[in-house]
């Protein structure tokens, strides 16, 4: 419903003229079925011609009512809506939307990862990649000396960041408000320090990144060879010897012994 209404569908974005309308106008959508929801959101994404649907947050499947049962319904509705219309998904979301995808195995094979790495400082690309995003961010900064400036505080942002610039970016905004509230003029590392993230959150955080990249790591590196069970010299005999059913040769017991 939030996608068609997204879309400007007549029957989902008109608003009511009345709170009392407005009222009953949700009272009729909040009737209509699930099933009948799809059937207008596929219509409409045949009217539009639509080439690619972007779904974000993908990760959040997996705190629907029901839990994986459910996630793994949504998704395959999403597969068979694709093939239907013959459009491309793009699932966007955090490192927990690999436990959802893993779901669904049709789905996995026809589904190309892209990951977007953080920024690692043990590699010398991505220290030089980090160093000029912390002198885009700070070039309109003000700072108490000349020769102070973001870079100089790189390892501290990064190890405050985890390499993230999201959390980067939020960080300078909650310094530059720190700042503000103070009546500073100048930009310090103190209002930094003072805006780090509590570092129960930050261990919540690295736990996440952390378990997303073992898992894309370790998926690189399986070998699908590797995960196959060896075929042993007495399983091969017992794959070819052939035999018909009823025809084994029974063996003949001593009377009163028991089988």
């Amino acid at each position: 419903m939030a996608a068609l209404r997204k879309l400007n569908h007549p029957l989902f974005s008109v608003e009511a003229d009345s709170p009392e309308n407005d009222i009953e106008h949700s009272r009729r959508q909040t009737r209509i079925t699930t099933s009948a929801l799809e059937e207008i959101f596929e219509k409409t994404l045949k009217t539009l011609n639509t080439k690619y649907l972007i779904i974000d947050e993908m990760q959040h499947l997996k705190y629907m009512n029901g839990g994986g049962k459910s996630a793994l319904q949504m998704m395959e509705y999403f597969k068979a809506l694709a093939e239907e219309l013959k459009i491309v998904l793009i699932f966007v979301g955090a490192y927990p939307i690999l436990t959802v995808l893993d779901l669904s195995p049709h789905l996995l094979g026809r589904t190309s990862a892209i990951h977007m790495r953080r920024y690692n400082l043990a590699h010398d690309v991505d220290r030089a990649r980090y160093r000029e995003i912390l002198k885009l961010f700070g070039g309109e900064l003000k700072y108490n000396s000349s020769k102070v400036n973001l870079q100089t505080w790189e390892t501290y942002l990064y190890e405050g960041s985890f390499g993230l610039i999201g959390l980067l970016s939020s960080w300078i905004r909650d310094a530059m408000a720190n700042m503000a509230a103070r009546g500073d003029d100048t930009l310090k590392l103190n209002h930094f320090q003072e805006t780090r993230k509590p570092q129960v959150f930050l261990d919540k955080i690295w736990n996440e990144i952390e378990l997303g990249e073992k898992y894309l790591l370790s998926k690189e590196n399986a070998s699908p060879l590797s995960k196959m069970a060896p075929i042993t010299e007495k399983k091969e005999k017992l794959c070819k010897k052939k035999t018909r059913p009823f025809q084994a040769k029974t063996e003949r017991r001593g009377i009163g012994e028991r089988v």
